[in-house]
């Protein structure tokens, strides 16, 4: 047990670790998933606070091509978490209500940036379509890219596979921004993919098709009523109604929805919503 990250929990802080290698894990499909390690961490006091900790390779990491014994500054809350997997009922027994589930300092003003999960009122077949139709967009733009990557050997930019996909597309079942984040999905993950290359020689371009995929509606989407957020799904097409909690009353500005389809709740409500919202941080931890 890490005692000295236990007695700061909900803490948030600047730590730095040397790092020491890359890793990887399964995740719970079987999928892998790369990691990085960082041993002996230290607060901006100097106190050590643990041996080590293990990070999920995001892009930040990946972009830092970080050797051994650099030393890796970073800023980041303290949690109580349970290891292992288990299951199922872990998973359901944190579905109810409003729940945190991760946060972080925001590049553009001030407070914090935080990302909660609420329980998905839209009818499933409703809830279904949307990512149906994300999954197609972004399916189109990678079929496209390596097409013509096979056939005439050119690595398509994101802007013109954008607005290719777009020409392919002339009906809009979405808001505009929100079928850029599905175009835009592929060359995302490519970019990740090329860091991780850079250690990782195997790794692959994305290059499977997706039939279902989560739809992200970006802040220029959304309009704020009082205590409910307004989803636009472009001109012409239903908008959709989202009743905010009250615990969200301090929302400053609400910056994405997502629609998550949880794999591991396949009955009654298997989709939720995701909403990264910029508040005032307290220093603490919110268990909402």
């Amino acid at each position: 047990m890490r005692t000295a990250l236990a007695m700061r929990g909900g803490e948030r802080a600047r730590f730095q670790g040397t790092f020491e290698r890359f890793g990887t894990k399964r995740r719970w499909q079987g999928a892998t998933l790369h990691t990085v390690l960082l041993k002996s961490i230290y607060d901006t006091t100097g106190t050590r606070v643990c041996d080590h900790l293990w990070f999920n390779l995001t892009r930040a990491f990946a972009a830092l091509d970080s050797q051994p014994g650099d030393l890796v500054q970073f800023d980041a809350r303290v949690k109580e978490y349970m290891k292992g997997y288990f299951g199922r009922r872990g998973v359901e027994a944190c579905r109810g209500g409003l729940q945190t589930v991760a946060s972080y300092q925001g590049d553009e003003g001030g407070g914090m940036i935080r990302t909660h999960i609420i329980p998905c009122a839209l009818p499933r077949p409703l809830a279904d379509a949307f990512n149906l139709e994300s999954g197609r967009l972004y399916t189109q733009v990678l079929v496209t890219h390596w097409r013509v990557m096979r056939k005439k050997g050119h690595w398509l930019r994101a802007g013109t596979a954008e607005k290719l996909n777009d020409y392919y597309n002339p009906t809009k079942r979405l808001h505009a921004h929100t079928i850029d984040a599905a175009q835009q999905g592929f060359y995302k993950a490519c970019v990740t993919t090329k860091a991780i290359k850079r250690f990782d020689p195997g790794a692959k371009y994305p290059h499977w098709r997706k039939k279902f995929r989560t739809t992200i509606w970006k802040t220029t989407a959304l309009t704020r009523d009082g205590n409910t957020l307004i989803l636009s799904n472009g001109k012409g097409n239903p908008k959709i109604d989202i009743l905010l909690p009250a615990t969200l009353s301090d929302c400053v500005r609400v910056l994405e929805v997502r629609l998550v389809y949880d794999k591991l709740v396949k009955h009654r409500m298997p989709h939720n919503l995701r909403l990264m919202r910029r508040c005032q941080d307290t220093g603490q931890s919110q268990r909402l």
